[in-house]
């Protein structure tokens, strides 16, 4: 009787177990007759192989697809774009060596130089990062350069690699296209201010970074190497969940007292002696590490000059005049200034006025725009909202305290005169560096 009431029960919960599969089936079968597009593109591969069941799918067979534009190759035997770019295409495979084919998987990025694509090393199954050079010798010989500087610095300077500087893993010449393998790195700063919706970064946060570009910069110091370029998107996290960074991009770099370039460093962490056209020194990257510090910390550029005009302008206006002797030796300094006619003025020079600007150059200036509170540098960091994670009387004490040694140390970057400019061995050695007590100007 037991065993009969036992099987009267099993057979219960089949029965409620099959119709409570039958519903799930009629709520899904339901849904997807509401979505045709999910029903009729998902599980493609099972659907082929019932209708053929000799159906094998082969990822080779996917459409090309150009990562290039224009994508049409009209130079080099139909390989390159009339740019002199290197058409590149997702699954294709760059250089033919044994031991050097690396399969393209995505884009990360263009420039005037050419472009960069992530590959897998075929060899290694690591993933790279690959800058494929424009097909034209201006640029083909600077990358070699580029290559020179990199292997000199990871070799011989850094062969550790804890020095924050960018790994150079590969160098060669594909279809007439020199190029370079990298590791793959993360986001940039700019991109971790701008997902941080252009807010600043805590002063602890700032300092770490300043830290580790200190550095780079003073192995670049030692190897008497400028980089000339430095700025927010040429410093990338190794990885999305770290805040160790590497300093990139060394395709504008120069070596000291052999400098040829004038038109250098990107406008916003241009440095005053570049834009006077004096002779230059690698006091230029310690300026624009200056420019990146205070960037960090309040979220938007410092110096955010329209035209070089307006990059001077906004420069005199919150740190004061160059020294004279940088005005007087400065081959573009009559852009900016002229002789001061004001015998009541103590200033041998005054700067010229957006209109008599305006007008000897025959283009129109417009007044610079403000973008952030204070005038002086102490006065922005100061009036820089505290973060709402600072919430304790004390919290806001010690992150007041942190605030006037990172005032100094961004004086002491942005100094105007590149001879009383610290160098990166001085600037480490500052406490909101280090962490030690701030007791007064370093």
């Amino acid at each position: 009787m037991q065993k009969l009431r036992l099987e009267q029960q099993c057979q219960v919960q089949q029965a409620l177990r099959d119709q409570y599969e039958r519903s799930i089936k009629r709520f899904l079968d339901r849904r997807l007759s509401i979505r045709p597009l999910v029903h009729l593109t998902t599980s493609l591969l099972g659907t082929y192989k019932k209708c053929n069941p000799d159906f094998q799918y082969e990822s080779c067979r996917n459409p090309r697809r150009a990562l290039t534009k224009p994508s049409e190759g009209v130079l080099n035997n139909g390989h390159d774009n009339e740019n002199s770019d290197y058409v590149l295409y997702v699954n294709d495979i760059i250089g033919s060596e044994e031991g050097r084919r690396y399969l393209i998987q995505e884009p990360l990025g263009s420039g005037t130089f050419g472009q960069v694509v992530k590959c897998q090393d075929l060899r290694s199954n690591e993933t790279v990062a690959v800058k494929v050079v424009k097909n034209k010798t201006a640029y083909h010989n600077q990358s070699l350069f580029e290559v020179y500087i990199l292997k000199q610095l990871n070799e011989i300077y850094d062969p550790g690699d804890n020095r924050h500087i960018l790994r150079l893993k590969d160098a060669f010449v594909f279809r007439s296209h020199l190029c370079l393998v990298f590791e793959c790195l993360s986001l940039n700063l700019y991109e971790v201010i701008r997902q941080n919706k252009y807010q600043g970064l805590s002063t602890n946060l700032v300092r770490v970074f300043a830290s580790q570009i200190l550095e780079c910069l003073v192995v670049l110091n030692e190897a008497h190497v400028i980089h000339c370029d430095l700025k927010p998107e040429n410093i990338l996290l190794k990885s999305v969940n770290s805040a160790t960074i590497k300093v990139i991009d060394f395709g504008s770099a120069c070596v000291e007292q052999k400098t040829v370039h004038t038109y250098i460093q990107s406008r916003f962490y241009r440095s005053p002696e570049v834009l006077l056209g004096l002779p230059y020194t690698s006091s230029i990257d310690m300026w624009s590490l200056g420019c990146i510090v205070a960037e960090l910390f309040i979220g938007l550029p410092l110096f955010p000059g329209s035209s070089e005009y307006n990059q001077m302008s906004r420069i005199v206006e919150m740190l004061g005049y160059p020294p004279a002797y940088m005005i007087e030796m400065g081959k573009q300094a009559g852009l900016y200034f002229e002789r001061n006619t004001n015998h009541f003025s103590d200033r041998k020079y005054q700067f010229k006025s957006l209109e008599q600007y305006s007008r000897e150059n025959n283009r129109k200036e417009v007044p610079s725009k403000k973008y952030i509170k204070g005038a002086t540098i102490a006065e922005i960091v100061n009036l820089y909202p505290f973060s709402p994670k600072v919430r304790t009387a004390v919290e806001i004490d010690h992150d007041k305290l942190r605030r006037v040694a990172l005032i100094d140390f961004i004086q002491g970057l942005l100094n105007l005169d590149p001879l009383e400019r610290w160098t990166p061995q001085q600037a480490r050695l500052h406490p909101f560096i280090t962490g030690e007590p701030y007791l007064g100007p370093f």
